[in-house]
Order: C-alpha cells, then structure tokens, then sequence
C-alpha cells in the first residue's frame, strides 16, 4: 500500500535530516579527536596534593605540541634546551618512539621523552623532560617504562641511557622501571674548555677570542715527556694503526670488553650510533693504538680505540669535534690522548686542531688522579659523573 504523498515527503524530509545530522556528529567526533592514538592512559597524584589526574600516553604531534614543550624546557639547560629544535626531526624519525604524557583532559603535554633505536637490538632512551606543575605525580616513571615496553615490543630493543650523579631522580627512576648501572661516560666540562685561548665560540658579546686555539694537551700546557730518550722509549712501546673494517673494528671493542670495559664507543652523555662509527671508518677517523709489551699475551695487550665525530650540539665551542676513546688501560689512554693531538689526527679534522674528549676506561675510577700520568691528571673532567644504565647487562 502506497503512502500518500505528503506523508511521503514528509518522511523523506525527516530521513534527510537524520543522515544530515549524523554526519554532522561524525565529523565534529573526527575533528575533536586527536590524530595520533592513544598508547596507554593512567591516573596519577602528587604526594604533596590530596587531587589526582588523568594522563594519556600518546606520540609527539610537532603540528600541535611546540608550545607545550617550550614551556616544558622552559627551565632546563638554564632556558637553553637544544629540545623544542630537534623535537620535530625526532617526531618524523622512523628509528625514534617519540611520546607525551598529555593531561587527558584538556591533552596539553605534561611530560615527554623518547627512544632511538641506535645499534641492532639496542635503543637510547633520551629528552626526558617534566612540566614543572605535574612534577613528583611519576610522570618520568611511566614514560620510561613505556618506552622500554614499545622497545622490547615492537622493535626487540633493550634500552640504554645515562643522567648524571646529581640527579638522583632520575637514578631512582631508572631503577624502578629495572635498570641497571653499567659503567661510566668521562667528559671535559664545556665550562673550563671554553676558557682556552681561542677555544670558546663567544657569549655574544663584542669580545670575540681573535687566538689561534691550540691541541686539547698543548693548550692544557702538559709536556709530552722529560726527555728526549723517555719520547723514543714510548715511541717505540707504542702502535697506531688505522682501524678499516667493521670486523677489525667489532674484535677490539671485543677485547675492550673482555678487560672491564662498557665495549662501545661513547659520545657527550650518549653512546656513539652506528652512523656515527660507520663515517669515521669511511673517512678514516678511527685508529687503534696498542703496546708493544714484549711477551705479552694477545688477549692481556692493552689497547685504545680512537674515533673523531662531529657533534652538531655543541655551541660554546669553536670546533664541533668530539674524540671518542675506548681504552683498557690508564697509561694506553694516556697514549692515545697524545696521539689524538698529532698531525695524524689532527688533518682530519677539517681545519679544526681543537676538540673535547669522552671516553671509557673499563670502569677505572678516576677519582684520585695524583698518581696518574700528567696528560689525565690535566684533563679539566666534569664533577658530575656521567653514569650509563641498561635495561639489561648485554651491551
């Protein structure tokens, strides 16, 4: 039976209006709604605050999340947080986890952090950063178990990171989400470099250090020996020898290891990526220094690894570059520190004769130094050790 026809069009009429309407909810449902998904949500409190909030776990969106974290680093690095620059090529990197803890309210970042995945199997946990406001409610803490969980998870990543001994939050939080202290990263303090002749890169000012900037050493005013018989002595002790394959390159870190050593390359609070070693083998940046103990044994011989990178970071400085040394011994790093100031080295360095210095000497502490040999008694090392942490204890 056939309705009438005003009763027809009646009911088309309403049908429309229904489909107009749905699609009208739809689309504001899209629109309000965050492009990235969620990861995880939570609930956490202050234990100075009675009230609780509501977070969500979620990816780093560089269209709407700027703001936010400029207000978060507001304070880090005394306002100078290389962070709010960098965020938008870690969020577009397809080897970094890039997350937010967002107020899951009003998804305003409260907190971020992220993994890179730097070396077969392995990730480097970085850019931990809090909202001042939302600070003691674990926020760190969930993002850091987080990252380790999309690490393991999804790419078969243990994860590696390092914070300072000051910083003992950021310790606790570490061994709260299961990880371990591995070793220790030695540096120069920026502060004393920058205070060489012709080493700092200016503050600004008029005063511009018009000095030519000596080696690392030579501008330390450390000699090289007491004599000319002690030079030849050592000359004759000591081996360098351009490092020129992956597999030449993987049995010393091996060795390294074997003798206490962290057993990879370390850079200014990080390990060293792959890409980075991958280009001083190519450029041929990277040596091997040995000695030449009569009698000694292969797997006893103390050695050093070398390795000159570019680190974009730095700003203080003149010269961007970082000598990364790996050594199993005290007086090889010694040797190695001489050798990196010789013209050897040095002709690689694009013009530059200037560098800081990081490296690892299987967990040797440095601590008194009066004994040592006069090239690390002079090395300006930060006070604030730099300690490396593993999700697990295979590096």
């Amino acid at each position: 039976m056939s309705l009438p026809l005003a009763e027809f069009v009646a009911a088309l009429i309403f049908l429309i209006n229904v489909i107009v309407h749905v699609n009208m909810v739809s689309s504001f449902t899209a629109s309000s709604s965050p492009s990235t998904s969620v990861i995880a949500s939570f609930t956490s409190s202050s234990s100075e605050e009675s009230s609780s909030i509501s977070y969500k776990l979620r990816e780093f969106d560089a269209s709407r999340d700027l703001d936010a974290l400029h207000d978060i680093c507001r304070t880090v690095y005394g306002g100078s947080d290389y962070l709010p620059k960098t965020a938008p090529t870690l969020a577009s990197d397809p080897n970094s986890s890039f997350l937010v803890a967002a107020d899951a309210v009003t998804d305003r970042p409260a907190a971020v952090g992220n993994a890179r995945r730097f070396k077969p199997n392995m990730s480097w946990l970085e850019a931990i950063r809090t909202c001042e406001k939302h600070r003691s409610r674990g926020l760190a803490r969930h993002l850091t178990q987080s990252l380790i969980d999309v690490s393991r998870n999804e790419h078969g990543c243990e994860v590696y990171s390092c914070t300072v001994e000051s910083n003992i939050a950021m310790q606790r939080v570490f061994e709260r989400v299961g990880m371990m202290l591995l070793g220790q990263i030695h540096q120069c303090s920026f502060d004393e470099l920058k205070r060489l002749p012709g080493w700092g890169a200016g503050d600004g000012s008029d005063i511009i250090d018009n000095r030519l900037p000596l080696p690392l050493l030579q501008s330390l005013g450390v000699e090289r020996r007491t004599s000319i018989e002690d030079e030849n002595e050592a000359m004759q002790n000591m081996e360098a020898t351009t490092v020129n394959s992956e597999q030449e390159l993987s049995a010393s870190l091996q060795h390294i290891m074997a003798r206490g050593g962290i057993g990879h390359f370390v850079g200014l609070y990080e390990l060293l990526p792959n890409e980075a070693i991958h280009d001083g083998l190519e450029a041929g940046r990277l040596w091997k220094v040995s000695s030449n103990s009569n009698g000694a044994a292969e797997d006893t011989k103390n050695i050093a690894l070398v390795a000159f990178v570019k680190e974009e970071k730095i700003s203080s400085l003149r010269s961007p570059w970082v000598c990364s040394i790996s050594a199993t011994s005290v007086a090889i790093l010694e040797e190695a520190l001489w050798f990196a100031c010789s013209s050897s080295c040095l002709d690689k360095l694009d013009g530059h004769v200037a560098f800081t210095v990081a490296f690892d000497c299987c967990n040797f502490p440095l601590v008194d130094t009066k004994s040592f040999p006069p090239a690390i008694k002079a090395l300006p090392l930060t006070e604030d050790a730099c300690l490396l942490f593993g999700s697990s204890k295979d590096l």
